[in-house]
């Protein structure tokens, strides 16, 4: 009977539909299951005494600890945001109470290179909430097996056996083709080679502890009468030039005895070439590049370019792919099991590759782009990290290079001009042009083709930067004159408006002197003084200012869902109120069939103000990192203690109110509208396009829709405050106001800002860190405090 009868004999044919279901995927069901190795061997045989092994499973172990793990949820534009709250990041963020999330990582992977497997007990609560990883040790783990994998596992602590659950461990083991349950180690497949480097090492010992003399045959010519004699004479031996002690004693033999050689010295056994060898097969096994870890193969070959590629190479080919693997297991059994959210784990793969590149490298790359004429100064500069300067908008162009623009003819070389023959020299319309010197303007080109004589070198870019200067200092010049002619209106309008109310409807005369409307003297006020840049701000501060802008959307989108969330909330107790009388006959409505107030009671705001206190600690803490993160202010600790903390705290259920009245006066007019009207409740409700009245539930929807543009501004009020007071506890007393996006038709005007500018002209102005604090509102949250160098004094400067 063949292998493939005797399996039919004991496994039944299944049903149509149940294919796989009745073939046990294990053997020895229902009893535990040893592992074919003893992980102590191989911990104390491989890791711990093979110097080339702890250096493979090390640097392993340390590469993947280093990557940066974050948690990151789904945003609302299709993108991902980092989470840096909750129960998955706290897990995260301290598995257990005696290890970081580093530790951890390092330890699971010494683990699963040592054993091949890898076990982490989910620990939880009362609630069956998993709030601690812990790792077990390999050789104290024995599993049960089941139809499909393990059914539970034991865990022997000092002979005692504890049975865990399926679903209370993690199991993640290396590919093992000869078995069902347990991983391969890496050290099974290296025993040999492992046994023989350290046979090799052990040899070597040995050999120096026998005083550097190989083994060898003392003959004498004389027959020796006992054996006690031969003992006595080789322990003779060996006390005068054995041993470290009597290196370098010299043996004096008589005519009757001979030393005869009969072991191999070290150069004769090519003991270097075999610890090559074996060094090489250990770093093949573990896919770690011997140069890494001071393997002497690789020392032979190493070199600054080598070591850079072989770390290249050690990142792409094994690091990150086990980091994957480690990512994919954790994310399974904790996230996927645990959780079942939108959250899972992950690295920051962009900020582990860039640590490859160095960065010399990273200059040279940056220069030769600047030079070949690629990039701008300012973006060489801006990738370097540096601040961009003025007139750093430019590309290096060669000498010998010229750009053609789009529509222009390709220039031609002109040959000799004849003075009798040919066309006239044309005068150029689009601006001025240089004629070489030798040229005189009487000369006439022999081709039909060319109509003018070529101008100087390089005169066609200088006029086409020309006409690019003209429109950039238009756009420069263009908003100070708008700002001179609004600075009259406003006059104009202060005027007028102290008389408009007054009842003067027969006026032959103004109520005001007419030259005081426009007095002569304004003209002074539009003087093209020269163009004074702003103050140069402290060192770093643009490059912060780019942090904080690009954390100020981050927060946003995290804080958006949730005012919306509050909107929504009172919106359909808007709709559920109003529900219960549309269907009533009430046509004619001379007074609500329900007291209005009902609609949004004050005390509503109350549900807002915690999550704005929440929104704003968390705003606060990670500007606070920003800032320490930058360096340019030094370090200041973060803590709800602070009185600049706690000062933003307590405004969150003014902040609340504010919002939750907006809303309420929204509504209150519409139902005043809605009773002078005499509408329904159901024309309340769905509105009167006739009117114009859009209705209670338009006005919620919309409500709802400002909640971005709330959620802008809450994170811009509370960064700003933030980084002012930040900047004030240490040392700078001036900010400049940063704010490129200031519409020039804006004219609204912050009540805090003590000179009454506009959003537009704001911009690069220097106010003290007082005066900054007090201005926190803006229409397009755009608005950024940098500062100014500590030794800064506003009346040194033009």
């Amino acid at each position: 009977m063949s292998v493939i009868d005797t399996l039919r004999g004991i496994i039944k044919a299944p049903a149509p539909g149940d294919i796989g279901a009745t073939v046990p995927l294990t053997y020895d069901i229902g009893n535990a299951s040893y592992p074919d190795v003893s992980f102590a061997n191989l911990a104390s045989e491989g890791y711990i005494k093979s110097e080339i092994v702890h250096a493979c499973i090390r640097e392993l172990a340390v590469g993947a600890a280093s990557a940066q793990y974050q948690v990151i949820a789904p945003s609302t534009d299709g993108g991902t945001v980092a989470v840096e709250r909750g129960p998955l990041f706290d897990l995260m963020k301290r598995p257990n109470p005696a290890m970081s999330w580093y530790q951890f990582i390092e330890e699971f992977v010494t683990y699963l290179q040592v054993a091949g497997n890898v076990y982490t007990y989910k620990e939880r609560d009362r609630g069956n909430r998993v709030t601690a990883l812990q790792l077990l040790r390999p050789d104290r783990m024995r599993i049960v097996p089941g139809s499909y994998g393990a059914e539970s596992y034991i865990y022997d602590v000092d002979g005692k056996d504890y049975m865990l659950p399926k679903g209370d461990v993690c199991h993640l083991a290396l590919p093992n083709p000869s078995g069902d349950l347990y991983g391969l180690s890496p050290l099974q497949t290296l025993a040999r080679t492992v046994n023989l480097d350290s046979a090799m090492t052990d040899f070597a010992k040995v050999y120096f502890q026998n005083a550097g003399v190989p083994s060898g045959l003392l003959k004498l010519k004389r027959r020796l009468q006992t054996q006690e004699e031969a003992s006595t004479i080789r322990a003779r031996w060996r006390s005068q030039f054995g041993g470290k002690n009597n290196f370098h004693r010299v043996a004096i033999l008589d005519e009757d005895a001979d030393y005869q050689q009969m072991a191999s010295a070290p150069k004769d056994m090519a003991l270097s070439e075999l610890h090559n060898l074996t060094e090489s097969r250990i770093c093949s096994v573990f896919q770690v590049p011997a140069i890494l870890v001071g393997a002497n193969v690789g020392l032979q070959r190493s070199t600054y370019s080598n070591y850079r590629e072989a770390r290249m190479a050690f990142h792409s080919e094994t690091l990150e792919p086990m980091v994957a693997r480690i990512l994919d297991h954790l994310n399974f059994y904790i996230t996927d099991q645990e959780y079942g959210g939108p959250e899972y784990i992950t690295v920051n793969w962009a900020a582990m590759r860039a640590s490859l590149d160095d960065r010399t490298s990273e200059t040279t790359r940056v220069n030769a782009l600047f030079a070949g004429g690629v990039i701008t100064l300012n973006e060489a500069r801006s990738t370097l990290g540096f601040e961009a300067i003025a007139g750093g908008d430019v590309r290096r162009i060669q000498a010998s290079m010229f750009e053609v623009g789009e529509g222009e003819d390709v220039p031609v070389a002109v040959g000799a001009a004849s003075i009798e023959e040919g066309i006239p020299i044309e005068d150029y319309k689009t601006g001025p042009a240089l004629i070489p010197p030798l040229i005189h303007p009487s000369m006439t080109v022999d081709a039909p083709d060319i109509k003018a004589p070529r101008v100087a070198p390089r005169a066609g870019m200088l006029r086409r930067q020309m006409l690019e200067d003209r429109e950039e200092l238009t756009d420069e010049l263009t908003p100070k004159i708008q700002r001179y002619f609004r600075g009259l209106r406003n006059r104009v309008d202060g005027i007028l408006g102290r008389y408009m109310d007054r009842d003067i409807t027969d006026m032959k005369d103004l109520p005001f002197d007419a030259d005081r409307l426009i007095p002569d003297g304004e003209f002074n006020m539009a003087v093209d003084a020269p163009d004074i840049k702003a103050p140069r701000v402290a060192r770093r501060a643009g490059m912060l200012r780019r942090q904080l802008l690009e954390d100020r959307e981050e927060l946003t989108d995290e804080l958006t869902p949730k005012i919306q969330r509050y909107f929504r909330g009172l919106r359909n107790r808007v709709d559920g109120i109003l529900g219960r009388y549309m269907d009533r006959d009430i046509t004619d409505m001379k007074d609500l069939p329900f007291d209005a107030d009902r609609l949004i009671p004050d005390g509503e705001f109350n549900q807002l103000s915690p999550v704005l206190r929440a929104a704003i600690l968390n705003i606060s803490k990670k500007t606070f990192d920003a800032i320490n993160g930058n360096g340019l202010a030094g370090t200041l600790a973060w803590s709800e203690k602070l009185p600049l903390i706690q000062s933003l705290g307590t405004s969150a259920p003014q902040r609340a109110q504010l919002i939750h009245s907006t809303t309420s006066d929204a509504i209150r007019r519409a139902v005043t509208i809605a009773l002078r009207g005499g509408y329904s409740v159901e024309q309340l409700a769905k509105g009167v396009p006739a009117d114009g009245f859009p209705g209670l539930r338009s006005i919620m929807t919309e409500t709802e829709k400002r909640a971005r543009l709330i959620a802008r501004t809450e994170v811009m009020r509370t960064q700003n405050r933030t980084s002012v007071g930040f900047y004030k506890a240490q040392g700078f007393n001036f900010v400049r106001a940063d704010d490129v996006d200031g519409d020039e038709d804006d004219t609204y005007i912050d009540p805090g800002d003590p000179y009454g500018f506009t959003c537009a002209e704001r911009h690069n102005q220097i106010y003290s860190v007082e005066d900054a604090a007090n201005i926190d509102d803006h229409p397009n949250g755009t608005l950024n405090w940098q500062p100014m160098p500590r030794d800064f004094n506003p009346e040194e400067t033009v």
